[in-house]
């Protein structure tokens, strides 16, 4: 199960995200985002996130955290060349596509950031079927992408509003593509045992759900969100299941 914490604003919250055993922070980059930070500003961030994996690694007894957290820059509709300076400006490990970009401007990011992984978002409803699979067989022939992510379609919303996903339109992408898919939308401590039980997701991505505001994460919540999202997976406990096996890596 992989688990990523999305939107986080201050230091603080980067180095919880770590703590709670995330595989990854999302650090988001659209400037119509209550949770938009400025590529100076997400450099501390990033920063912040190595050292507390750093700390982490010579701490005894803490395997969970041995596997290190990605760094993942979140951008709406920005220009490739933009994507790519902010790659190298705050260290990024992977660029998570959030907008209406095309095949082929997905095509274009991966030739600028060839060593960098790519994650497209997708934007998902019932209404939108037949297109999200078109979408998805081409994204999957391009070779361009390394993941793919799901969330909730709103008109008008780039994502974070939310809004659950449908679970029968996850499965008919799921048949659609060998490509790791990544649930999101709506998930919380509460329910995320039970999306992913029925989902059945390579990994979960969460913003509002951990939030005490935007931008502000709940260290609690995310500790608990981590431990019930490896229980829905296997039925048993995070932390015993990490004594055996690391969580997978994209």
């Amino acid at each position: 199960m992989w688990i990523k914490f999305c939107g986080a604003t201050r230091p603080e919250d980067a180095v919880a995200v770590v703590q709670a055993g995330a595989d990854a922070l999302g650090l988001n980059f659209f400037p119509g985002s209550k949770r938009y930070v400025a590529p100076e500003h997400a450099r501390g961030l990033a920063e912040a996130a190595r050292a507390a994996v750093n700390s982490s690694q010579e701490a005894a007894g803490s395997p969970q955290l041995a596997q290190g957290c990605l760094i993942v820059g979140v951008f709406v509709n920005a220009e490739p060349a933009h994507i790519r300076d902010t790659v190298h400006c705050v260290g990024l490990d992977a660029v998570q596509l959030h907008g209406d970009e095309t095949v082929e401007e997905v095509r274009e990011i991966r030739r600028l950031l060839p060593q960098t992984l790519l994650i497209r978002a997708l934007r998902a409803s019932g209404d939108r079927l037949p297109e999200l699979l078109a979408e998805i067989e081409q994204l999957q022939s391009s070779g361009a992408v390394d993941a793919l992510l799901l969330d909730a379609f709103v008109p008008g919303h780039f994502g974070g509003t939310g809004a659950r996903l449908e679970s029968a339109v996850f499965t008919a992408c799921q048949q659609q593509t060998s490509l790791p898919l990544i649930l999101a939308g709506g998930l919380d401590p509460e329910n995320v045992a039970a999306a992913v039980r029925i989902f059945q997701p390579f990994g979960v991505d969460a913003a509002g759900g951990v939030e005490n505001q935007p931008g502000h994460k709940n260290a609690g919540k995310m500790r608990v969100f981590v431990d019930a999202a490896w229980t829905g997976c296997t039925g048993t406990p995070v932390r015993q299941v990490l004594r055996r096996m690391p969580p997978p890596r994209l």
